[in-house]
């Protein structure tokens, strides 16, 4: 039996074959099944014993490998389940460095405010926000842009993709998933650029209509980022190495 393991099954319809025995006879395979069981390696001279464990020793093997499949298909999600933690773990600490580095935050969330209600009123067109929010923060010298450069990059870059004027979900949580965005291209390719990357998965992700009408946040985009890149061969008829050629040499320029 194996590490950990401490029973064992015998099943309802194994019954006929113990009625069929004598009660001294059945008495003798209960006894082998155990020894069996406890890895003690049974012998019997009987043949009636030999022939009636055979089909119960044969389910037990399985048993036994469905057993050690379920443990480390455990092991694994374990282990997957860890390492999600981990990168969570320092999406959170990098964007609280991020909040820590800026002087004034509350600033930089009025000028925020202050452009989409301009943009809602129809006073600047919405691709003009941008070069609105420089404008701002460059006469305002005490304000500085919020946050890492590559993340601030890549969240306009998903709203002005999918038209949307603010994502679902709280800032904080689509700048954390949107690190672990990052992390993930850069393990998939350390020599890679991750926003170009990003940038890629996002505009084949908009020519896809089931994703491009769910891709409203960073946590989606980091869900569906591999279910994006496979889509284009069934969607668009692109082959999907051709598509991952042309991901490596975006992320490789």
């Amino acid at each position: 039996m194996a590490n950990g393991k401490k029973g064992f099954i015998l099943y309802a319809d194994q019954k006929e074959l113990f009625d069929q025995l004598a009660n001294d006879k059945a008495g003798e395979l209960i006894k082998h099944i155990f020894a069996y069981v406890n890895d003690e390696n049974p012998v019997s001279n009987d043949l009636v014993i030999n022939i009636a464990f055979t089909p119960i020793k044969q389910q037990l093997k399985r048993d036994l490998q469905k057993f050690e499949r379920a443990i480390k298909q455990r092991s694994n999600a374990g282990k997957r389940s860890a390492e999600v933690r981990k990168e969570q773990q320092e999406a959170t600490k990098s964007t609280s460095v991020e909040s820590r580095s800026t002087k004034s935050t509350d600033t930089v969330t009025v000028i925020d405010t202050v452009i989409d209600t301009v943009i809602d009123k129809g006073i600047v067109k919405g691709t003009d926000k941008v070069i609105l929010k420089e404008a701002v923060l460059k006469k305002n010298k005490n304000s500085k842009e919020f946050g890492k450069p590559e993340i601030n990059e890549l969240i306009s870059y998903l709203k002005e993709k999918g038209n949307l004027k603010t994502l679902d979900g709280s800032m904080v949580k689509n700048r954390q998933m949107c690190q672990l965005l990052i992390n993930k291209i850069k393990k998939e390719n350390s020599q890679a650029r991750p926003v170009d990357g990003i940038k890629l998965i996002i505009d084949h992700g908009m020519r896809d209509k089931f994703h491009s009408n769910n891709m409203t946040s960073f946590q989606y985009l980091y869900n569906h980022s591999n279910a994006i890149i496979k889509s284009i061969k069934k969607n668009n008829g692109q082959d999907l190495s051709e598509y991952r050629k042309e991901l490596n040499r975006r992320l490789s320029s």
